[in-house]
């Protein structure tokens, strides 16, 4: 049975005029990763926006979990972020903290632990994404391999419900990209969680994903499994799946154009 997670209610959104949603309905599993596919512009990170309660739609609604964020309390936003979590595409670690106060500043924020207690979540956070080494040392000293799977386990550290995953991929080696696909791969298992990617390194990500929602400046064009979108002859799709690496899709077009 399809449990919704997040719920687009006929959003509509425009950013000084310019139409970025138009009437979106869409539904994303409380289970399984979703992969959000679209070219530049058409609002994937608005719609991360949306979800983590940055912004509210001119129209319409955002559910998590049946609650509404357009209608919510300041409070009740930052009880729903509780349950997210979010790996930037910078990896965003702050500078003057080291890689183990990155990591557990969000146990620092959000709860009351015994000292005994913060160390040992935190310990296993850095075990669990290779860099029980690593704890001591600041960002500036990590490759971007580190950086990113420090990032990861401070997203995971608070296990929550819903994972938003910003180009997870982005200029990173392939050995990088193998561990973090594993990593993507077992908190989905282990923790049975939700999850939703934006990423232009469509193959690799294939066989992890459980659904697929691909959206042009019309609104929604594909929504289905892997299996599905394989079968497709939906023009903007096989474009997106046959030319990944020809350099069409670039990792920076988004930010060229002003989505992000």
């Amino acid at each position: 049975m399809f449990v919704p997670l997040v719920e687009f209610d006929q959003v509509t959104l425009a950013y000084q005029d310019r139409p970025i949603l138009n009437r979106l309905s869409l539904s994303i599993p409380a289970q399984g990763l979703t992969l959000l596919l679209g070219p530049s512009g058409v609002g994937k990170t608005t719609l991360f926006k949306l979800i983590t309660g940055q912004i509210c739609p001119d129209q319409g609604d955002v559910r998590i979990n049946g609650q509404s964020m357009t209608q919510a309390s300041l409070k009740v936003v930052y009880q729903l972020r509780k349950q997210m979590g979010m790996l930037f595409q910078s990896a965003a670690l702050l500078s003057e903290l080291t890689v183990f106060e990155n990591i557990g500043l969000p146990l620092k924020v959000h709860l009351k632990l015994t000292e005994s207690t913060y160390q040992e979540r935190v310990h296993q956070a850095l075990d669990h994404v290779g860099l029980s080494d690593a704890g001591a040392l600041y960002p500036r000293q990590l490759s971007g391999g580190m950086s990113k799977r420090a990032a990861f386990a401070r997203a995971m550290i608070l296990n929550p419900v819903l994972m938003l995953y910003d180009e997870p991929l982005s200029a990173q080696d392939p050995v990088t990209c193998q561990s973090l696909l594993k990593l993507m791969h077992a908190e989905k298992i282990r923790q049975g969680h939700a999850g939703i990617v934006i990423s232009h390194q469509i193959q690799s990500l294939l066989p992890i994903v459980d659904h697929i929602v691909l959206l042009d400046r019309t609104g929604i064009v594909f929504e289905g499994t892997p299996e599905a979108a394989s079968l497709s002859v939906q023009p903007l799709l096989r474009a997106f799946l046959s030319m990944e690496n020809s350099g069409w899709l670039s990792d920076d077009d988004d930010f060229k154009l002003g989505e992000r």
